[in-house]
């Protein structure tokens, strides 16, 4: 028995080498790991169009238009809007405007902001507000100037009531989903 003992040590140390190669069991493809990892990257991708990008926020104004002074008030586009807004509005900011529920619209910015409130009943006097516009300032409001468009003729118009979207700021896309919008914070 001593013979055999070399070769089965070399027979011992063949059998070990060969098995040093460890085998796994593959549970995934390799094409839909592949699928998986891409799957991964196009969610970073819309996950970070959504943290940049932003959705801009809107006020509603209602509004009528002058076709010539009337009381202080040159001819021009104006709109009222709630006290609570002062904050929110700005020189500059942009408006959509719709005349009447079917008349055109069109896109403008903020000329001016009146930074004292108006009574409803002092609003009807400056403005001369009709029956027809009785129901265009309803509040204490803030009187805002818009400037005049290219196109648009105050006195085919004067006298019509105003609906107006005034853009007072923005939002990140994530804050539209439910949870994340007060974690985010408010406008910009």
């Amino acid at each position: 028995m001593a013979g055999f003992s070399p070769y089965r040590e070399r027979a011992l140390q063949h059998y070990s080498q060969n098995n040093v190669v460890a085998t796994l069991p593959r549970f995934v493809s390799l094409r839909n790991t592949v699928y998986l990892w891409g799957m991964l990257l196009a969610l970073l991708i819309v996950v970070g169009i959504a943290w940049l990008g932003q959705v801009p926020s809107f006020t509603t104004s209602s509004g009528i238009v002058l076709s010539q002074k009337h009381a202080s008030y040159a001819a021009g586009i104006y709109l009222f809007l709630p006290i609570d807004q002062l904050a929110a509005v700005h020189k500059g900011d942009p408006i959509q405007i719709q005349v009447g529920s079917m008349g055109p619209s069109f896109s403008t910015s903020v000329a001016s902001v009146q930074g004292k409130a108006i009574s409803p009943t002092v609003a009807r006097q400056q403005f001369g507000l009709g029956s027809s516009a009785w129901g265009v300032i309803t509040e204490p409001s803030l009187v805002l100037e818009a400037r005049a468009v290219a196109g648009f003729s105050l006195q085919k118009f004067s006298g019509s009531v105003l609906n107006a979207r005034i853009q007072i700021g923005s939002h990140p896309v994530l804050a539209l989903l439910p949870g994340i919008g007060s974690l985010l914070g408010g406008n910009k």
